[in-house]
């Protein structure tokens, strides 16, 4: 199973909802699950707001989830919400919230959509150590950077991560068309 973590500000949203970079996420996820050759992938946003914000979002994303893709955990500054339940927290950073989600769940890949490096920074130290053998990519719209597991681009909100998404995925599909 894949998980997909998506920060909200910046990242998940940039202004205004955009309903048609909204499914060409859900394609996009579904594609990746395809080349991992998993059935499911759960949805987990990963947020500093407040849980009104983030379930405001999350019933947003309801709209277009299909068989495939689950929701997980959803994450704010201080509660989690899982199947309606609510969890109050002290305010944990993306990487303990992230961690949390992992403990549960039997994760083969994941996908972290944030538009704040110091974020990947501090995830991708956590996941090493903790898990070393989990592939983790990174997706960070509004930084331009371009290593093995951290992609970047200039544009931000969902148009950026479907930007970096498409550009993952064709080259993961052109590798295994050579192998």
């Amino acid at each position: 199973m894949n998980i997909f973590f998506c920060d909200i500000i910046g990242t998940f949203y940039e202004n205004e909802i955009d309903e048609n970079e909204i499914k060409k996420l859900i394609k996009n996820i579904n594609e990746l699950a395809n080349i991992d050759n998993v059935d499911k992938t759960i949805f987990s946003f990963v947020s500093s707001e407040n849980i009104e914000y983030v379930s405001s979002f999350v019933e947003i994303l309801k709209n277009f989830l299909n068989d495939r893709i689950i929701l997980g955990m959803q994450f704010s500054s201080n509660y989690i919400m899982e199947q309606g339940n609510m969890i109050e927290i002290s305010n944990e950073s993306k990487s303990d919230q992230i961690l949390y989600a992992l403990k549960n769940n039997d994760i083969e890949n994941i996908y972290f959509a944030d538009d704040m490096l110091i974020n990947h920074l501090m995830v991708n130290n956590l996941i090493n150590e903790i898990c070393p053998n989990m592939k983790i990519i990174n997706i960070i719209p509004g930084t331009v950077i371009n290593e093995e597991n951290m992609i970047g681009t200039k544009e931000k909100g969902l148009f950026g991560v479907n930007k970096i998404l498409n550009g993952y995925i064709e080259k993961s599909m052109n590798v295994t068309k050579t192998h």
